[in-house]
């Protein structure tokens, strides 16, 4: 393997701005969500329908157990995502941009996303439908759903990765068959 080269100054100041927008969501998402967490209040999109706002107060049972394990596996998601992005930053600010532990991190931050999506869109949505019965919200029913346009930023991001993943992969095949020909 080559030595990694320095990274130069651009390049790191890139780097950790992307640092500090991933530490930035932590400290925007994460008291909101765990305000949510500790306090039994669900922002979904059936808290508009509710005057008082959807919390554990006017849910029995499966529906308040359902919207919280929604809302743990979206925490467990980001903080998922801030782990492995944060465990991608220190080697690339080295220099090190095409090695296998980068693609692991890549596609763990992947997965990261697609258990979000779980939560969010799986999990929330069955508690959501759950909870409208319980209280008898029967417009919900014909509702259509989650709109196409917040599926596909999540989607898109995955798809990113994957690419960026897959180019990292190319660029260390590249980097061992360069060290062959030296």
């Amino acid at each position: 393997m080559t030595t990694p080269q320095p990274t130069p100054k651009a390049e790191r100041r890139e780097i950790n701005a992307a640092a500090g927008l991933a530490l930035l969501t932590i400290i925007i998402l994460g008291p909101t969500y765990l305000r949510d967490l500790a306090t039994g209040r669900f922002s979904t999109a059936l808290s508009a329908a509710i005057p008082e706002g959807l919390s554990k107060h006017n849910l029995d049972g499966g529906p308040f157990w359902m919207l919280t394990a929604a809302l743990a596996v979206k925490i467990a998601a980001i903080l998922i995502i801030a782990f492995f992005a944060y465990r991608l930053v220190k080697p690339m600010l080295r220099g090190q941009v095409f090695n296998t532990k980068n693609i692991r991190l890549l596609n763990g931050m992947t997965a990261g996303i697609l258990v979000w999506f779980i939560g969010r869109f799986v999990l929330e949505g069955l508690g959501n439908n759950w909870a409208s019965s319980q209280l008898g919200i029967d417009w919900w029913a014909s509702q259509d759903g989650t709109s196409l346009g917040e599926l596909a930023l999540p989607y898109l991001f995955v798809c990113t990765l994957q690419l960026f993943s897959a180019a990292i992969k190319r660029g260390c095949t590249l980097e061992e068959e360069v060290e062959g020909l030296v």
